[in-house]
Parts: C-alpha cells; structure tokens; sequence
C-alpha cells in the first residue's frame, strides 16, 4: 500500500488512531491502546510503502497477573477501528484477536520491566478495509503515530519540563458520539533522554486514571522548531510520539494507597521501544502459558 503521507494534526491522531483495549481471562482489564504505522524510507519526503501496522498497547493489558501474582496470556483482546457512514457519522469497527493467534502475533520485551507489547495487526487492519471499501465505507486515516513520528525524525527538540498530551480512555470514558478518546495535559517530570532508575523511561507529571495505560504520550504540537539557531515554521502544528503510558508511579517503598496517589506521577516508556520490539522482540513460547 502506498501514498502520499502527511503529519497529520492532533485531531486526526486522536480520531483514528487510538483505541480502546479490552483483554479478556482470569480478569477482564480496560485499557487504551494505539496503531502504530510502519513507513519504508522516513527520511524521504513524498510517496511512502506502508509496510505494518501493530497494536500497541501495556503488557500488564495483554499478560496480567492473577490472584497469585502469576502472569498468564489474555483469551482474547479486542479493539476497534472507526469507520464513516453516509451522514458523517463515526462507528465503531471491532476487531478480536484470540488465544494461539494473539500469542503468535504477539511481541514483548526481553527486559520484564518493560510494560509494553506490540501485536502484528497489519493483516487483519488492511482485509477490515478492503471488506468496508466494496461496502463504500470510509476508514478514518489511523496513521496518527508511525515511525515518522519517532523524535529521531524530529526537528522538536524536548527536554524536561516540556508540555506533552496524553490521548486515552480513562476509565472507559470518551465522546461516545464522535468516538473520541479525551486528552489529558501533562509535564515531563525528569530529564529527557536519560533512563530512569535505570529503566527506559521517564516521569511524566500529571494525574491520571486506570484506563489510560497504553495511551501514547506525544509532545503539545507546535508550529514551531530550533534548528542550528534557526527558527524553523510548519503550517500544521506538529508533534513527536514521545513514548506510551504505563500507569502511576511511586517509590517502591509507598505502600499506603492514599501516598501513592499524592505523588501524581506517571511512567512513560520511551516510543523508541516501539520499534525496537517490533524488530527485535521475542515471542511467546508455549512455555509462556
């Protein structure tokens, strides 16, 4: 599949792209959940081969824990895609993935820590379309986060401090009408770049609900960029996919409930682990039940 790929502004990333995930098992979890887009040549401006799309979302969505602190794989998850109808109004595509092909679609981390995983949907994402088109339905564009996104691609330069925006569904709350998630404002709470405590992520300031884990956190789109002492402007604010959401965060040592709520801190894995999984990630055997 091929075209002409444009940034698209921060309404289109949050009305195609991000979704909501349901994973069903021992526990049935809500969570949110994004298409991340694989483009051939980044670096070149004009046509471009979509050559993937993954469901991304957190690990703890996809292989929770039980009751006995024992990780097992979901029987099913399900997320959506949006489509157009004749009077501009927005409905929901549903799509499942259960049991042995979630586990062979499916792609984690070798590091455990790393709450994210990314499932092969490009398959399943293009035969919805080619289905809805003889229908002459229209697939809201959900390229809103590819790999052009990635901050290596960026002129944005971020540091800590910086604004970002968080696009979810908390607690399964959303413009039900418009199929919309809802944005929450947020603040890089520690130095940009570097891994914290030693993990391949970053602070993120801002309070936050269940829900939200595996929202895609993206910097607060502007028309502006530094480069070399330039001051360089876009017409369409831009951002950059900084990285995805993975829940609350405290000090290890914060057992009571009410404190770890007072510290209003979140954990953002970086977006280059994205990739990096896609590529690299290992699979679950079926030793991994």
């Amino acid at each position: 599949m091929s075209g002409v790929i444009k940034h698209p502004n921060l309404e289109d990333l949050m009305h195609g792209t991000v979704t909501i995930v349901n994973s069903y098992g021992k526990i049935n979890i809500q969570g949110t959940g994004f298409l991340y887009t694989k483009f051939e040549n980044p670096e070149i401006n004009g046509c471009h081969n979509l050559v993937g799309i993954w469901l991304v979302t957190c690990k703890h969505i996809v292989i929770p824990h039980d009751a006995d602190r024992k990780s097992y794989l979901a029987d099913k998850i399900e997320f959506k895609i949006r489509k157009v109808l004749d009077d501009d109004s927005v409905e929901w595509l549903g799509m499942s993935i259960c049991d042995d092909e979630l586990k062979s679609r499916l792609k984690i981390h070798p590091d455990p820590n790393v709450d994210v995983v990314v499932i092969d949907v490009f398959d399943r994402v293009m035969n919805l379309i080619d289905k809805t088109a003889s229908k002459s339905l229209n697939i809201l564009r959900f390229d809103g986060i590819n790999n052009m996104h990635l901050p290596m691609y960026s002129k944005i330069q971020m540091h800590g401090g910086d604004d970002v925006v968080v696009i979810g569904f908390p607690k399964g709350f959303y413009d039900d009408t418009n199929k919309y998630p809802v944005l929450k404002s947020g603040m890089i709470a520690s130095r940009w770049g570097l891994h914290f405590k030693g993990n391949p992520m970053f602070l993120l300031d801002s309070k936050l609900l269940e829900g939200s884990s595996g929202s895609p956190v993206v910097s607060k789109p502007s028309q502006f960029a530094m480069e070399n002492g330039r001051l360089l402007w876009n017409e369409t604010p831009q951002y950059v996919f900084l990285g995805v959401y993975s829940g609350n965060y405290a000090p290890s040592d914060v057992t009571d409930d009410d404190e770890y709520e007072q510290y209003c801190f979140g954990s953002v894995w970086y977006s280059d682990l994205v990739p990096w999984i896609i590529d690299h990630g290992i699979t679950l055997s079926n030793d991994n039940d």
